[in-house]
């Protein structure tokens, strides 16, 4: 915190909520279906006195756990400026109010990044507004729409943001050679890795478990460990022995399902509380969601000749909700790692261009 102290400016609100931002990235995808919202209290000089966030489903929000610690400490009093990735909550759900919990301060001003899209739980600007509170919000949008994509595509369309991870030859060839389950670097696995802990549901084909057998849990980076994903099969064929699939529930944590069509299984998982969804499939589940045009986000790991494998990253330029986060930036969308080493995917700047790295692919 002393650290972070250093950069801050009391008439920078965009530093401000930068605190509340970097409180929340190690735990983004951590509470669902709630979002991971942070928030950062200052004194009236404009110092950072906390920040925190909200880390788990049904425990207290980031903005409450805030105020609970500097009530605790007897800082509470201080707090000129409190700065929150989300608007407050309006409502009693499985805690109670933020917005009344900061009218119960004396806090004069209350920085905001995006609105709540939760129709139950929005309200909460408008509330502290009334009552005499100095509401800035709108600051650091684009970032704060990055870490919360999946709960804001959620809220509006009633389904889960869909990531799809393609790896592909310099020839644009998903298959790889013979005797090898991928062609990406050693490195790229950590990003991969890193994807898997993000999202709440895996989605993948009969295919990919006869031929490689994977076990789809998190590795290479430390996964939250309260966190329990569903992973659906597409199986039209019923290929699949029923024991292959209570194995990944019982040795890997999976809430597993059979499915065999890919757009009733993305609503089923909508229904059931997933906020996101990660494709990890071969060739012909891959073309079906790209032909359906299923997908928000596609993550491309390219293995060039004479290099290490490329990671570019891009969004639908077909889904409307999606636009304004040009370019896609999954390195705010990704719970960052502080104490591993990974590499950062490229954000392709022009949506259109995802489109051509999709139709390069030798499907």
């Amino acid at each position: 915190i002393a650290e972070l102290a250093m950069k801050f400016d009391k008439n920078r609100p965009e530093l401000m909520m930068e605190c509340a931002f970097d409180a929340a990235s190690p735990y983004l995808g951590s509470p669902s279906p709630n979002p991971c919202v942070g928030a950062a209290a200052f004194d009236k000089d404009g110092c950072l006195i906390h920040a925190a966030a909200h880390t788990i489903y049904g425990q207290a929000h980031g903005e409450a756990k805030l105020l609970e610690h500097c009530r605790k400490h007897d800082l509470i009093d201080k707090i000129y400026t409190l700065a929150i990735t989300l608007e407050p909550c309006a409502h009693h759900g499985k805690t109670p109010s933020c917005a009344q919990a900061i009218l119960c301060t004396s806090i004069p001003n209350i920085l905001i990044g995006i609105p709540d899209p939760n129709p139950i739980a929005k309200g909460g600007a408008d509330f502290l507004k009334k009552n005499g509170r100095n509401i800035i919000d709108n600051i650091g949008t684009a970032r704060a729409s990055h870490q919360m994509l999946d709960f804001i595509v959620k809220q509006r369309e009633k389904r889960p943001l869909v990531i799809i991870k393609i790896a592909i030859n310099e020839d644009g060839n998903m298959i790889p050679p013979t005797g090898q389950k991928t062609f990406s670097s050693e490195e790229s696995l950590i990003l991969s890795h890193r994807l898997r802990k993000r999202v709440d549901s895996i989605i993948t084909g009969s295919g990919t478990i006869i031929s490689d057998n994977p076990s789809f849990t998190v590795r290479h980076v430390n996964d939250f460990e309260h966190k329990q994903r569903r992973l659906v099969i597409m199986d039209r064929r019923q290929r699949l022995q029923d024991t292959e699939l209570t194995h990944y529930s019982a040795q890997h944590n999976f809430i597993v399902a059979r499915e065999n069509d890919i757009q009733s299984a993305l609503c089923k998982l909508g229904e059931n509380g997933c906020n996101s969804v990660l494709i990890e499939a071969g060739p012909t589940l891959s073309s079906t969601i790209f032909v359906e045009n299923l997908w928000d986000i596609a993550v491309f790991f390219k293995n060039e000749t004479g290099s290490k494998t490329r990671i570019l990253a891009g969004r639908n330029p077909q889904k409307p909700l999606l636009k304004g986060l040009d370019p896609f930036n999954l390195n705010d969308f990704l719970a960052s790692e502080p104490n591993v080493t990974h590499v950062r995917a490229e954000n392709i700047n022009d949506p259109a261009d995802t489109l051509r790295h999709i139709s390069t692919l030798c499907v």
